[in-house]
Order: structure tokens, then C-alpha cells, then sequence
């Protein structure tokens, strides 16, 4: 919705209803300070002796304007809504690289592709790696394909600090989760190409078999999930290379 629209809008509705009232059936739709501003054109002082002074005609076009205004900002609000929903859709086919949102790249084994997703709500963004030409109904639910080689990978801006001591919290926190669930997987730390990275790797036998791997980047958490722990899974895991950056 244009400036122009937003004000055409508040004067067609500034006599009915209160100010916040307006504010919020907008929403998201518009800034504070983009409905501050229409608000202030929305009724200058005169304007609604200057309204009856231009007659029927004017009524139309203002209703006409006002249609308008308010098919514009339903629109609006119905993109912003998809664009929640449907997160974006990031696909690599065979060999080579895959560079992330944040600029770090994992490396695509010959013959697997990578579909990976922006959850723009979460803030964070996952990845499956699976053989050329497996089909997913719902990569969600990535442990049904474990034995079929599907790897899964997210990555988002990481709660603890890329050192020792926060690998140290990182380990506290996963064994506290597991202890929950009564959970006791093999773990051991991972030695990786880039030097600035620190893992751990917990090995889960029982009851549901998969392997997890927790790695720390300057500013982002990486986490790779399989049903097993395989060749594939352990070059995949070691191909990260951090950008250092969360933005």
C-alpha cells in the first residue's frame, strides 16, 4: 500500500473509528511511522468543511479511491502472510558447493542434491541432502529416509559463544536434554578442516538409532542429523566452512 492509499484509507474511516483502533486492524501491514504520517494528512484542520463543499462527484471518486486503497492492503497483508508460510526454497544439484544464507557453504556430494528452506519465522534455515532422485513427501519427517541416505542440516545465529567454553555449554546442554529422555549416546569431539570450528557428535543406539552432529561457527549453530552415521554423512559434516557472520 502506497502513502497516497494509506491516507485515502484513514480518511475513510478516521470519523468511525479511533485512532488505535486503526492501528491495529493494519497490523503489520504498515509501520508506526508510516501510519503516524497518513494519519496527520488523513485530517488536516477544515478538512471536513472542505469535504461537503465538493458534492457528489467527489464522493464517488473518494469511495471509488478508498475500494481501492483497501483491495491494495489486503493484498499486502495476503503476501506477507504467504511469504511467512511458505519459506524459500533453495535447490543444488550434483557436485560442488552450496553456500547458505549467512554465507557458509557445506559441500554436495556426486550424486545427492540439497533442498533448503529459510524459515523466516525461526529464523533459521534447513537443509536435506539425499541421493539424486529420492522422493520426499514431507522432509520433515527426515528419519523415515534415514536408511535411505537423507541428511539433515540447520542453521541459525547460535546461543553460545564459538570457544572451548562454549562447546563446554553446548555439550552441558544436549546431555541435559538426553538425561531427560533418558537417552545415552556415545559422544565424541570432532576435528574439523576449518580450524575456527569446534563439534560434538552424539551417536544414539536406542531407542530411535540416528546420529547428530553440533557444530560451532563464529556466529551460528550448524546441526546435521542422519538415521546412521555413514562415509557420506561424515564428509558432509567435515565440508563446513563458517563465513564467520549471522546477517
Amino acid at each position: 500500500m502506497t502513502h497516497e492509499e494509506l491516507v485515502v484509507y484513514l480518511q475513510g474511516r478516521i470519523k468511525g473509528a479511533a485512532p488505535e483502533t486503526l492501528r491495529q486492524e493494519l497490523g503489520d501491514a504498515v509501520s508506526a511511522e508510516e501510519f503516524d504520517a497518513a494519519l496527520k494528512e488523513a485530517r488536516p484542520e477544515g478538512a471536513a468543511r472542505q469535504e461537503e463543499s465538493y458534492g457528489p462527484g467527489f464522493q464517488l471518486i473518494f469511495f471509488l479511491a478508498m475500494t481501492v486503497a483497501v483491495a491494495a492492503l489486503i493484498t499486502a497483508l495476503h503476501h506477507r502472510q504467504n511469504s511467512r508460510a511458505k519459506p524459500a526454497l533453495q535447490t543444488v544439484k550434483g557436485e560442488g558447493p552450496f553456500m547458505g544464507r549467512w554465507g557458509y557453504v557445506v559441500y554436495v556430494p556426486s550424486g545427492y542434491t540439497v533442498e533448503a528452506f529459510y524459515d523466516r519465522a525461526k529464523g533459521e534455515q534447513t537443509a536435506y541432502f539425499s541421493k539424486t532422485g529420492t522422493e520426499l513427501d514431507d522432509p520433515s519427517r527426515w528419519l523415515r529416509y534415514g536408511r535411505l541416505g537423507v541428511i539433515q542440516m540447520t542453521a541459525r545465529p547460535s546461543p553460545f559463544s564459538g570457544t572451548a567454553a562454549g562447546l563446554s555449554k553446548l555439550k552441558s546442554y544436549v546431555a541435559a536434554a538426553d538425561a531427560r529422555n533418558k537417552e545415552h549416546p556415545a559422544v565424541k569431539e570432532l576435528r574439523l578442516g576449518q580450524p575456527t570450528l569446534r563439534g560434538m557428535e552424539f551417536d544414539y543406539q536406542f531407542p530411535n538409532a540416528r546420529v547428530t552432529a553440533y557444530i560451532l561457527g563464529e556466529k551460528l549453530l550448524y546441526v546435521f542429523s542422519a538415521g546412521e552415521r555413514t562415509e557420506t554423512f561424515d564428509k558432509i559434516v567435515g565440508s563446513l566452512h563458517d563465513a564467520g557472520t549471522s546477517e
